[in-house]
C-alpha cells in the first residue's frame, strides 16, 4: 500500500501542477498570475481537451484515491473520518470541472456550464480549510510534523481564498489559486511519506 501511496501521490502532482503549467507555458495570451486554472480547460483554451481529460479528470480521480489511501494508511478517529470527507470535495471540484468548462476569462456568471463550474468549484474551496483542520488535530496523536505540516497548508489555502476573493485581487487571483490548489497537492505527497515513517 506504501508504494501504491506515494505512486498516485505522484501522479497526483504530476497531473495537478506539471501538466497545468506546461499548458499555461504554451499558451502565449495565458498569464498564470492573474488566469484561474479553469481557463486552461475553457472552450476557447488551445489545449482544453488536454487540460480537462488529462488534468482535471485524472486529478479528480487521483484526490479520491489519495485521501481514501490516507484514511486508510492512518490511525483511525472521527476527526480523522471527518476531514477526509470533507477532502472529497476537492474531488466534486476537480471532476466538475472536466465535466462543466468554464467560459472563456471564467466569469462569475456565463452559460449553464460556467454556472456549475462554479457552484461545483467552491464546494472545495469551502470544504478544504475545516478537512484539514480535523485532519491535522487528528494527526497530533501519531505524527506531530504531519499535523503541524498540515496545519500549514490549511493557513495557506485560508490565506489563498480570502485573497481570491478579495475586491481588486484581479492581479494575483491564478496565483492565490495556485497557492491553494498546488500547495494541497504538494501536502498530500508529503502527507504519504509522512505516515510511512511514522508507521515505520
Amino acid at each position: 500500500m506504501r508504494t501504491f501511496h506515494l505512486a498516485v501521490s505522484a501522479l497526483l502532482v504530476v497531473c495537478g501542477i506539471a501538466l497545468p503549467t506546461v499548458l499555461g507555458a504554451l499558451w502565449a495570451d495565458y498569464d498564470p498570475s492573474r488566469s484561474y486554472l479553469s481557463e486552461l480547460g475553457a472552450a476557447n483554451a488551445p489545449h482544453a481537451a488536454i487540460m480537462n481529460y488529462a488534468g482535471f479528470l485524472p486529478v479528480g480521480i487521483l484526490w479520491t484515491l489519495s485521501v481514501a489511501l490516507l484514511y486508510a494508511r492512518s490511525p483511525k478517529s472521527g476527526l480523522l473520518l471527518a476531514g477526509a470527507l470533507l477532502l472529497l470535495g476537492n474531488s466534486v471540484s476537480y471532476l466538475g470541472a472536466s465535466v462543466f468548462p468554464c467560459d472563456a476569462g471564467c466569469p462569475m456568471e456565463g452559460s449553464n456550464s460556467q454556472t456549475m463550474h462554479n457552484l461545483l468549484g467552491v464546494i472545495g474551496y469551502l470544504a478544504t480549510p475545516p478537512a484539514l483542520l480535523c485532519l491535522g488535530l487528528a494527526f497530533l496523536k501519531s505524527s506531530r510534523t504531519l499535523a503541524l505540516v498540515t496545519l500549514i497548508t490549511a493557513a495557506i489555502c485560508v490565506t489563498g481564498f480570502i485573497v481570491m476573493a478579495s475586491p481588486g485581487a484581479s492581479q494575483v487571483l491564478g496565483l492565490a489559486q495556485r497557492s491553494i490548489d498546488f500547495t494541497q497537492f504538494v501536502w498530500i505527497f508529503a502527507a504519504a511519506l509522512l505516515i510511512t515513517r511514522q508507521r515505520a
